[in-house]
């Protein structure tokens, strides 16, 4: 890691151009106080791309990405009901402390017609592989009243040993959300061959949509742009954020061997077709491949 952490205190939202002033934590270089907001030396103005949010205190973003998705949730559903599904939705709730009754709350006090669904996978070390999951409901309309409750002998079994794990995490999760279906694996063969040939095709689209989100992602925070970058499917793996720096790096490369310099008007290098990410990716995996090659000899 490098930069200095800090807190923004002073953002212009009318006009985006504008830098932001922020007060950071250690002393720097050419500092100031930000007009009186902060300590001598501790406060600079930066332009917003230079800046990166802090995951150190996950627990302090998974509060504010619930705050900031309540509210979408709340403007979404001033147009018509509203479905919201969470995935992962233990993840998305157990790690965060704020006060499980103020989430709670501000869940009850969303606005009729909304349905709030949260999948849950139980795990089996055992075995290493993971049960049938489920769905957990919570706000169906203006009623806090049952919609489903299914939940075999079986899975409840399991849930009740998770509990003994985190018994405070479970048990808040099960009050957010008291309605409960359980998934169960197709008993027929070929229902379940095509059961599993389904969800190995989701795996992979998902791994695809989550490898462009890293690549955009990449490519915004040095300053390039790729406006066809949807086509570039990489389904086959998860990519780290090596793999996606050395891909970018090669894109670059082969769009600069075959192309002219085209920039934006804001100074972003422009590639121009998602080519020459495609053929960056197929070089790096074969690099790979005669890398493990090499090693095996």
């Amino acid at each position: 890691s490098y930069g200095y952490r800090g807190r923004v205190m002073l953002a212009f939202e009318e006009n985006g151009s504008s830098k932001i002033g922020v007060r950071f934590d250690k002393q720097i270089p050419d500092g100031n106080d930000l007009g009186g907001l902060c300590e001598e030396d501790h406060g600079f103005f930066c332009s917003a791309e230079l800046l990166r949010p802090d995951f150190s205190g996950s627990e302090e973003v998974e509060r504010l990405a619930m705050t900031e998705l309540i509210e979408v949730i709340s403007e979404e559903s001033k147009i018509g009901s509203l479905i919201v599904l969470l995935k992962d939705v233990e993840k998305s709730f157990t790690g965060i402390t704020e006060s499980f009754s103020s989430l709670r709350n501000k869940l009850e006090l969303l606005p009729p017609g909304v349905l709030i669904i949260g999948s849950h996978t139980q795990m089996d070390s055992r075995k290493e592989k993971a049960h049938p999951g489920g769905f957990l409901f919570t706000k169906f309309a203006s009623s806090s009243q049952t919609l489903f409750d299914l939940f075999p002998d079986s899975f409840g079994s399991r849930l009740h040993e998770r509990n003994k794990e985190s018994p405070k995490a479970m048990k808040h999760l099960n009050k957010l959300f008291p309605n409960k279906i359980s998934i169960q694996l197709p008993q027929d063969e070929a229902l379940l061959t095509s059961w599993k040939q389904q969800l190995d095709r989701d795996v992979e689209t998902l791994k695809a949509k989550s490898n462009i989100g890293s690549i955009r992602t990449f490519l915004n925070r040095s300053a390039i742009e790729c406006n066809d970058l949807e086509e570039l499917f990489i389904k086959d793996q998860s990519l780290t954020n090596e793999n996606v720096d050395k891909i970018v790096g090669y894109a670059v490369s082969y769009h600069l061997k075959h192309n002219k310099v085209e920039t934006s008007k804001d100074g972003k290098l422009i590639i121009t077709s998602g080519r020459a990410l495609s053929m960056a990716s197929t070089c790096y995996r074969a690099s790979i491949v005669i890398t493990r090659a090499q090693k095996n000899r």
